[in-house]
């Protein structure tokens, strides 16, 4: 992996960064290896520099490319909101610092805005002239698509649907794995994963089922107005619980069809997403090559 076209890609989490070398048509070259972001001694930005700077030791890279967290100013880099999942992170120029460190081009988008991009370049959204992507796990993300560009709103921070309002809640409150997995442990009495509770609930468990039938009952109600406020082509759900695909998604499209107001607005195809663990590096590579103008 010496030649021109090597790129690392990093995704940066609340809990962890992932990052691989792809080449520049989206073949992953390397494993995919993770560490914590979690490190009370090293701010996010000092540990992406530290994989950076390990990285370059052994290959000739391109080109740095970065899903992240938060809400992030995609022309300058820089985050411009962050919540409470990675605190001190506002303000972060990512771009910036790797750009004069490195003298490597970096380029930085919104961890969900790069599942949609990732899904659209080489998964479930190909082909998409609009799509909104919604990721279930920990909270709930959300990103829009427009005519192949991610539609950013006035301050970059369009598709924040995890703040959406249903039932008077914040829709990742109601209907992500991490609310799940909290209701059931409430009503059960004992910690359960939410792997453990999908293998409950297809064993007849009745609270498992009637938790992730309320999730279902939320998560309907959400991307019905998804479906009445933009009517995209594609609405495509990703996120840890596509690994659930089996269980959940004729149950959520039958929810859908229940709740909608008629059959006349339920026109957007529901899709599970296909890039369950490289959407991110996949988008953040598509980004990358957007915007450095490179075919």
């Amino acid at each position: 992996m010496t030649g021109n076209n090597v790129y690392l890609c990093l995704d940066v989490g609340g809990m962890s960064i992932q990052y691989g070398l792809f080449d520049q048509s989206g073949v992953l070259l390397s494993k995919l290896d993770s560490v914590s972001s979690k490190n009370g001694e090293k701010s996010v930005l000092d540990i992406l520099l530290g994989i950076v700077s390990e990285t370059i030791k052994s290959y000739s890279i391109k080109g740095i490319c970065v899903a992240s967290s938060g809400v992030i100013d995609s022309e300058k880099g820089e985050v411009i909101y962050s919540g409470y999942t990675i605190p001190e992170y506002k303000g972060t120029q990512i771009k910036k610092t790797i750009e004069t460190i490195f003298n490597l081009p970096c380029e930085v988008e919104n961890d969900v805005n790069c599942t949609a991009l990732g899904e659209y370049w080489k998964g479930s959204g190909k082909g998409s002239n609009s799509l909104v992507c919604l990721t279930i796990g920990t909270g709930i993300g959300g990103a829009i698509m427009l005519g192949g560009s991610i539609y950013h709103g006035k301050n970059y921070s369009a598709g924040e649907i995890g703040y959406m309002k249903v039932s008077n809640e914040n829709i990742q409150d109601i209907a992500s794995a991490t609310s799940l997995i909290e209701r059931v442990g409430q009503k059960k009495k004992v910690n359960l994963n939410g792997k453990e509770i999908f293998e409950a609930a297809k064993t007849g468990d009745e609270v498992s089922i009637e938790e992730i039938d309320y999730l279902l009952e939320n998560l309907s109600v959400a991307i019905i107005n998804i479906m009445y406020l933009l009517s995209p082509e594609k609405i495509i759900v990703a996120g840890g619980i596509i690994n659930q695909k089996d269980y959940l998604y004729e149950k959520l499209l039958t929810k859908v069809a229940a709740n909608i107001e008629d059959t006349f607005f339920n026109n957007s195809t529901i899709v599970f997403a296909e890039n369950n663990k490289t959407a991110n590096l996949l988008g953040a590579l598509f980004h990358f090559k957007k915007l450095q103008n490179i075919d």
